[in-house]
């Protein structure tokens, strides 16, 4: 779901693709992000390699993708915040994965990738968790999706984005 009012207020440059893993995030990092000099980058990965999108990844290789994206953008002088994986109980397209228990261990380290590298983590995962581990259904994503948020949900990821970087800076 595109929202494009979050990029109207502030000034961000999305470079998301949907269905990209953090392998593909990190080799298109250096080209596609850091030749754009910004300020600063916020890091959200992770779900697409448990939904296993470009097969098996490990959780701790997935957390060494987005660790080695951090180290890139700090050796630029490039601020980064690094955001928890978004809740998900299932994914209506590769069932069976079970992925609430890879989701919240996949945190556990970005977390401690943030507390080791003394950046700021930026919790989407606590707002918008269920009793199940996954999105709230239907406030923050639809009920045949299970995992993109709607607008409620980029609401909510909005103001705790803004939040986190207002008081870091």
């Amino acid at each position: 779901m595109e929202r494009p009012e979050f990029f109207e207020k502030y000034e961000f440059i999305n470079r998301g693709i949907s269905g990209q893993v953090t392998g593909e995030m990190l080799q298109r990092f250096q080209q596609d992000v850091i030749k754009e000099s910004p300020d600063a980058v916020v890091i959200l990965g992770g779900i697409n390699d448990i939904a296993q999108n470009q097969g098996y990844i490990s959780i701790p290789d997935i957390a060494s993708n987005i660790r080695k994206m951090a180290e890139i953008a700090l050796s630029y002088d490039i601020r980064v915040w690094l955001c928890s994986v978004l809740p998900a109980s299932d994914f209506p397209w590769n069932p069976g994965l079970d992925p609430a228990a890879k989701v919240r261990e996949l945190n556990r380290l970005i977390l401690s990738i943030s507390e080791d590298m003394k950046l700021t983590y930026v919790d989407y995962y606590s707002e918008m968790v269920d009793e199940n581990g996954g999105l709230q259904v239907p406030i923050y994503t639809t009920a045949d999706d299970l995992v993109h948020p709607n607008a409620a949900g980029f609401a909510v990821m909005e103001s705790v984005l803004i939040k986190a970087i207002k008081g870091s800076l």
